[in-house]
């Protein structure tokens, strides 16, 4: 029994000693915590509970950043509100009385689709994307409209005409703003400009959720003009009515994107975000003139109008993305539809209230929706 112990504990010693200087112990595995979106399955190696990288990341030999740039086609439809132009009425004989038809017409603005852009340039910090984006917004969009014609049984020498009062101030011509023919162009310019950083994570397998922070500024242009022949004056003279408005907006933007993966890099995708910006009317101007009759009118707001003013944007559509070169860049391609609303920008029309009217009508909202393509390169 005694000679049985000192072997069995020369056998321990040896098999612990094994252990320890054996080259499996020595040299551990390495273990990758990077993890790339849509991955069938975890590394053996990670620990349960480790949330792995919901951010794109590129293998490289340096420890210098990932940069990224994107570029978006957009065509967005445009519109702002509180663009009615004028009214169907009928002037009767001698065109001293105009009374409203048993069945009107209201004409408004009409607004359409023009093609704009989007650039963006970022870099990826650990779990932080920085980017700075630009977009560029440019929209001009006609309109010409006759009167309607009269209605049967109107009294004879009748003239059906349009009404555009609302643009013209009646006592400049005993208020005989009277046309057969409105003719109107609108023309908006945006220049935004957006400085966001995110952290993207995985809320489960196959959903990641990216909010995100930052600051947006923008520059804002509207103008209208409206000519209109007056066939009730002497020698059908021409009303032109020309408004026009600039601001610049500045404040905090927040927001969140969400993506669904769908497997083999393709994804639904969908964004909501808000911003309360700080916003100045810098010019805020009515013109008008009739040709040969009497001096031009002028009318605006005094000085810089200053207020508060929300924005919010909405997007949902697909995308899809590779790794390319060993993974050393990734390539990202996505189709949405767009949606974005700033509050109280027609003040074009609220000047035009308080100088004809005498009234403060709250300023109409500027819409745009529309489809983003867009292309992302991370290197």
């Amino acid at each position: 029994m005694f000679k049985i112990f000192p072997i069995a504990m020369t056998l321990v010693c040896v098999t612990l000693f094994a252990d320890v200087f054996s080259p499996s112990s020595k040299k551990k595995e390495k273990c990758s915590t990077d993890f790339h979106q849509g991955d069938e399955a975890l590394p053996t190696c990670i620990p349960e509970g480790y949330s792995p990288s919901a951010i794109t990341k590129l293998k490289r030999d340096d420890a210098a950043s990932d940069v990224f740039f994107d570029f978006s086609f957009l065509y967005y439809y445009a519109s702002l509100d509180g663009l009615s132009l004028a009214n169907n009425r009928v002037a009767l004989p001698g065109g001293t009385t105009v009374s409203p038809p048993a069945y009107g017409q209201v004409i408004s603005q009409s607004f359409g689709y023009s093609p704009a852009f989007k650039v963006g340039l970022g870099a990826v910090f650990e779990e932080w994307e920085v980017s700075g984006q630009y977009i560029w917004i440019r929209q001009t969009q006609n309109m010409h409209k006759n009167a309607p014609p009269l209605e049967v049984g109107a009294e004879s020498g009748s003239v059906s005409v349009w009404d555009a009062e609302n643009w013209f101030y009646p006592p400049l011509l005993l208020g005989k703003f009277y046309g057969n023919r409105i003719s109107s162009e609108w023309q908006l310019g945006m220049d935004i400009g957006d400085l966001t950083a995110s952290s993207p994570y995985y809320q489960g397998r196959k959903s990641i959720i990216l909010p995100f922070f930052g600051l947006r500024t923008a520059w804002i242009r509207n103008s209208l003009d409206i000519h209109m022949p007056l066939p009730l004056l002497t020698g059908n003279p021409l009303g032109v009515s020309k408004n026009q408005s600039h601001a610049w907006l500045l404040g905090p933007r927040f927001g969140g994107e969400f993506h669904c993966l769908l497997g083999a890099g393709t994804r639904i995708q969908g964004t909501i975000a808000a911003a309360a910006l700080y916003t100045a009317f810098t010019l805020v101007e009515h013109y008008e003139y009739v040709t040969n009759y009497s001096p031009a009118i002028r009318e605006k707001f005094p000085s810089t109008i200053s207020t508060l003013t929300p924005e919010l944007e909405l997007s949902l559509g697909t995308g899809w993305g590779m790794y390319l070169g060993g993974e050393a860049y990734h390539l990202d391609v996505s189709a949405n539809y767009d949606f974005l609303v700033f509050w109280n920008q027609n003040v074009m029309r609220q000047l035009l209230d308080a100088a004809f009217s005498s009234t403060g009508s709250s300023s109409g909202n500027l819409y745009l929706q529309g489809l983003n393509i867009m292309a992302k390169v991370d290197f």
